[in-house]
């Protein structure tokens, strides 16, 4: 409905029944919005409130009845004028005592956005608040530093009994959402999204303060290259410093740019728990038109076992990554070729050092579709090296094949693996698919002495992740390459896939190796062989091809809309 009474439009109208604390609510409420020239206002949900219940055992009667006004969830205006454009949003919860709010305004000269949220009411308190606000304004034209420097903005904010959540901060820039602290735009319209990033960054603590500048900085004229950073502390107990940044590169010009990049990076120094992290995510970027993908990480810790961690684009399929960095999309690209870009090729690698492993891999993947009809084809490489006690595990591999909907007409699968030593075991897998037939090759070969267990040395049990010949069935053998994982019937020699995982908190472990290989993968044992892969929600990996499956295969398909297929991948799509 929409009703206009002079300059007001009413254009809805509820009531509303409930029970709420054993009293019966009745609320009448409005919508209401008005323009008065380059003006305009919103009022969301305001109105009357008539609650009706018991009345107290000594009154005179035995029903109370109260009437009152009814609060508004929201207020919004806007103004659009030649000097002035802009607008605000304020949206109230008046019964949990949350008020948060927005404004931008945009002249000629500067630009001004706010933000803040207001608690009245904190969890498990009886009294008690919390603040967050942030203020940031923006110079049209910037200022000249020199040196083809520029200042495009400058802004604060700071947080009473709200504290700095670090794992919020490395998801934040994982999902892309940096931007709702540094040098937010259009807030009115991503209000939600910003209030909900930063609640999570900035959760409410008692005796907590949070504080810190925001500059805008570019180089050239206009920019070739932007950055937004921030840095923050976070205090008293623990203390951290923590630095958050967005990166905008467009070369050789803005208007013809080559290469586009845009990455988000955040860094923390946590003095309590004496750690250093580093995340730093790619998206939204492309090289002559190829689309780039890709993140990294660092931790280091100099208390309680010190160490470290650094990745670049992930990690092997058999190491399982401590919890605080998770799963990395890998450092690659992509290509779509042909008119209706029916043929996609993605290249992806990764680098990973910790204080006891060395990784690297590269994979290529290539993948036509023709109708109904599809080609694809591929190749990859794996390196997991332990310094202590020495392991090594090296596994290859290519396929072929060519499909027709979800059945293989032709598949051809090849996969080694290097394993040892203690001893050293090479295995090998051919397999051939036509018409839906598969008919597999296999070799499994131990070369090399034993290693007797000790303190020094894990048991060769422990070490080996490879399980025995596979079965007369001639179903594929999950040990020909760590990325397959389908299922037989046969038992396995234990290994690390069937150890605990390894603890988040063992990330930089140089403890002496401890009973258990498996208790950390700082400097004590081989890491356990889970699959890991990374995904991001804002910047996902190097899409691969989907890829024939066997119908030994334990897993789903890699797409959710086609059945499973009846051979088996000769690794899964790597992230």
């Amino acid at each position: 409905m929409e009703r206009r009474l002079g300059p007001l439009v009413l254009h809805t109208a509820r009531l509303g029944l409930g029970v709420h604390d054993a009293v019966l609510r009745t609320d009448v409420a409005v919508a209401l919005s008005a323009d008065v020239g380059p003006f305009s206002a919103t009022v969301e949900d305001i109105g009357v409130r008539l609650d009706v219940g018991a009345a107290d055992p000594d009154a005179a009667t035995p029903m109370r009845a109260k009437l009152g006004f009814k609060a508004p969830k929201g207020i919004g205006f806007a103004i659009d004028s030649d000097t002035v454009k802009g607008g605000g949003f304020l949206e109230l919860d008046v019964e949990a005592g949350r008020y948060a709010g927005v404004l931008e305004l945009v002249t000629p000269s500067f630009g001004l956005t706010a933000l803040g949220i207001l608690n009245t009411k904190l969890p498990g308190e009886a009294h008690g608040w919390s603040l967050f606000f942030a203020l940031t304004a923006t110079f049209n034209p910037p200022i000249q530093l020199g040196f083809g420097f520029v200042l495009s903005g400058v802004g604060g904010l700071f947080a009473v009994n709200r504290r700095l959540d670090e794992l919020a901060m490395r998801d934040a820039v994982r999902g892309g959402n940096l931007d709702s602290v540094l040098f937010p735009t259009d807030v009115v319209a991503e209000a939600p999204r910003i209030f909900a990033t930063v609640e999570a960054m900035f959760p409410i603590a008692k005796g907590s303060f949070v504080f810190g500048p925001m500059i805008k900085i570019g180089w050239g004229t206009p920019p070739l290259v932007e950055a937004m950073i921030g840095v923050f502390v976070s205090l008293p107990r623990p203390l951290i410093i923590a630095l958050l940044g967005r990166v905008r590169c467009a070369l050789p010009t803005p208007e013809k740019p080559v290469l586009i990049l845009n990455m988000d990076v955040a860094g923390s120094i946590n003095f309590g728990a004496g750690t250093v992290g580093l995340d730093a995510q790619i998206h939204d970027s492309s090289l002559f038109g190829l689309e780039l993908t890709g993140a990294m990480a660092f931790r280091a810790r100099f208390k309680d076992r010190p160490g470290f961690l650094l990745s670049v684009g992930g990690f092997h399929p058999a190491f399982v990554p401590p919890a605080d960095v998770g799963k990395l999309a890998r450092m690659g690209m992509s290509l779509r070729l042909g008119k209706q870009e029916n043929i996609l090729v993605t290249l992806g690698s990764y680098f990973a050092l910790t204080s006891n492993t060395l990784q690297f891999g590269a994979a290529i993947d290539v993948s036509a579709r023709v109708g109904p009809f599809k080609v694809a084809g591929g190749a990859y490489f794996d390196a997991l090296i332990v310094y202590k006690p020495f392991h090594f595990t090296a596994g290859m591999g290519a396929y072929f094949s060519v499909s027709w909907g979800d059945w293989d007409l032709l598949a051809v699968r090849v996969a080694l693996v290097l394993d040892g030593p203690g001893p050293w075991r090479a295995q090998g897998e051919a397999t051939f698919t036509i018409a839906g037939f598969d008919k597999s090759f296999h070799f499994d070969e131990t070369f090399g002495d034993k290693i007797a267990a000790s303190s020094e040395r894990a048991p060769v049990a422990a070490r080996s992740a490879l399980p025995s010949r596979s079965p007369p069935t001639g179903a594929p053998s999950p040990a020909v390459s760590p990325r397959c994982a389908c299922a037989t019937s046969r038992p396995t020699t234990p290994g690390p896939s069937s150890l605990p995982p390894t603890p988040a908190s063992a990330f930089a472990s140089v403890s002496p190796p401890s009973a258990s290989p498996s208790s950390r993968w700082g400097r004590s044992s081989p890491p356990s062989r889970g699959r890991s892969t990374s995904r991001s929600s804002r910047s996902p990996a190097v899409p691969r091809p989907s890829r024939p499956r066997s119908k030994s295969c334990s897993r789903p398909p890699p797409s959710s809309t086609s059945p499973t297929r009846r051979s088996c991948p000769l690794r899964p799509s790597s992230p």
